[in-house]
């Protein structure tokens, strides 16, 4: 199914598909006790009842001062000078945008805006532009990619916070295929456990490359959830656009030493931020 339109208080729209059938649209009544949506189906399903609910509640809040936030995701520096990579469709609508830090104990929050945008590719690339910001000592990881399907890949960041917390949150998985959905050659297929708020979060191999930004989740009849990751390439190559002066993710070699799991979020972890967004709409 894709999405519910309101029609009025208690009835709804969506477009429903079938195997070996044209879509409908299909009307739907809100059981408002229940919280549910349902019908009863009209062509190859006859007599029979779907139903769906709402099971999460949606990525928005409020901050710290009281003020109504849109939306959240994640970012990951790119330079020892405030500048971070997400996805450009956590910020696209934004007219405030702070990412916090976590430091240990410590967490701060920044203003920030949006430098450059690859919105083809769903990249961004933004800026923390507030004086008490202390530049990182260095950048401890790369940009890089994968050579294989199974390769080992985990993602660090701030999942749905307002319901999950505020700790930072750590998923591992694998490179499942070298493509996306209709083998998009952007992306890579993960099975890293992400969902909203994972947006704009890095995809890291074990031994200190940055080799995608986590982006999708697909959500179809014939599939279960399944995520995608954008290549590092791609943004490689925003990067590049930025100024004479490549940001350090870019110029960064690693050593090659191989990390264990239960040392990568300690060393990560304060590169990693999280964003709120204020969208223009609200």
């Amino acid at each position: 199914t894709g999405e519910f339109s309101k029609l009025n208080d208690y009835n709804y729209s969506s477009k429903q598909y079938y195997l070996y059938e044209k879509p409908d649209n299909v009307s739907f009544e809100l059981n408002p006790i229940t919280k549910t949506l349902s019908c009863v189906m009209s062509s190859l399903l006859r007599n029979t009842k779907r139903s769906y609910i709402k099971i999460s509640s949606s990525n928005t809040g409020v901050d710290d001062e009281g003020n109504k936030w849109s939306s959240s995701g994640s970012c990951f520096a790119i330079s020892t000078d405030g500048y971070f990579a997400t996805n450009f469709h956590v910020v696209k609508k934004a007219k405030k945008l702070d990412i916090t830090l976590f430091q240990g104990s410590e967490k701060k929050t920044y203003s920030a805006k949006t430098i450059l945008k690859d919105v083809s590719n769903d990249i961004a690339i933004i800026k923390i532009e507030d004086s008490t910001f202390k530049a990182f000592d260095s950048i401890p990881y790369s940009l890089g990619d994968v050579k294989n399907v199974g390769e080992k890949v985990f993602t660090i960041g701030y999942p749905k916070f307002n319901v999950m917390g505020s700790n930072i949150k750590y998923s591992e998985g694998n490179i499942s295929a070298m493509t996306g959905l209709k083998d998009d050659i952007r992306y890579y297929q993960i099975s890293v456990p992400v969902t909203h708020g994972n947006s704009g979060g890095p995809l890291f191999t074990y031994n200190g490359l940055i080799v995608g930004i986590t982006s999708t989740i697909y959500r179809g009849d014939q599939t279960e959830n399944v995520a995608y990751a954008i290549k590092s390439f791609y943004l490689n190559g925003l990067i590049r656009m930025m100024s004479s002066k490549e940001p350090e993710v870019v110029t960064n070699k690693t050593n090659g030493k191989e990390y264990k799991e239960g040392d990568v979020v300690n060393l990560y972890q304060k590169y990693i931020g999280l964003i709120k967004v204020i969208n223009e709409d609200k």
